[in-house]
């Protein structure tokens, strides 16, 4: 009996779709089926990209009115009828063990929540890159003795805020664990953060398993890249940092309290991107990310 699904939420962009599905069949587990969830995109290709796979474990839908990317998720989730379902990019790639790496890691951790697994970023040419926010990633993610690590309660989410060092679309959740509607409409970036921190301090626990699985893609094109540049993505960080916090302080949770109110990982970044727009004199987006330091500067004071 098939035990995972891979949900592909698609909007736009047919050849990085294409290079997912690619991915997909390759493999080396072929105990898994698809659904390509269109939330009323543009491409009236994609159907015929999917059928072109002739594949009977790939299916697509296409929603009758764009339900946002919450609500596509959310539907997602619902859409699966499996016991554990993955939330897959359609502008990323899987490594070939993907569906081996994560069926093996719920089979040795039953009661995760969800299991996920290292990622390399790669390049819209699909060539791996490294940038300074990625590296920072990789040095702040716990270390692992064994196979995996355990992120669970205070010590977890005070981890995951540190260095927000889990890839969240290489995440394979237990869905009966996650309900059929855990992404909150509010947000447009922080959703999977949101969700994590929700899950830790409700009592789950999550593993990260020490191999690579999954090939996340940086490209202009991306939403994370457009809320970047408009800084829609930082706002919405520090907001449910705030939120995280009130919650931990609430629970007595006093390391991520203390990791949520300093925000370290969110100024860097920050600052990071005021001085790559500086150096391509870009001075209004600096200007902006200067005025959104000292305003949140302002309110931890």
């Amino acid at each position: 009996m098939t035990q995972v699904t891979i949900t592909i939420p698609f909007y736009s962009g047919l050849s990085y779709l294409r290079g997912a599905l690619d991915s997909l069949q390759r493999q080396t587990c072929s105990d898994w089926r698809a659904i390509v969830a269109d939330d009323a995109g543009p491409d009236p290709e994609a159907r015929e990209l999917v059928a072109s796979y002739a594949d009977d474990r790939i299916r697509y839908v296409r929603n009758d009115t764009n339900l946002g990317l919450a609500g596509n998720w959310n539907s997602c989730l619902r859409s699966a009828e499996t016991e554990y379902v993955t939330l897959f990019h359609a502008d990323d790639e899987l490594e070939p063990e993907y569906v081996a790496l994560v069926l093996d890691g719920h089979a040795k951790h039953p009661d995760a929540v969800a299991v996920y697994t290292r990622a390399h970023v790669i390049g819209e040419s699909g060539r791996r890159m490294v940038s300074l926010p990625d590296t920072v990633k990789r040095f702040t993610a716990p270390y692992q003795r064994g196979d995996a690590v355990v992120l669970v309660g205070d010590d977890g989410l005070a981890s995951l805020l540190w260095g927000q060092h889990v890839f969240c679309p290489s995440i394979s959740f237990k869905r009966a664990l996650v309900g059929p509607e855990p992404f909150d409409r509010r947000w447009r970036q922080v959703l999977d953060l949101d969700l994590l921190a929700r899950l830790l301090l409700s009592g789950q626990h999550l593993v990260g398993l020490k191999k690579v699985g999954y090939r996340w893609r940086r490209h202009s094109s991306s939403q994370t890249a457009q809320l970047t540049k408009e800084l829609v993505r930082f706002r919405e960080e520090f907001a449910v940092y705030e939120e995280i916090g009130a919650k931990a302080t609430a629970a007595d949770w006093r390391r991520t309290a203390r990791v949520a109110e300093q925000g370290r990982i969110l100024r860097a970044h920050v600052l990071y991107r005021a001085s790559a727009s500086l150096l391509r004199g870009n001075v209004a987006t600096t200007r902006a990310c200067m005025e959104l330091l000292r305003h949140h500067g302002d309110a931890q004071a």
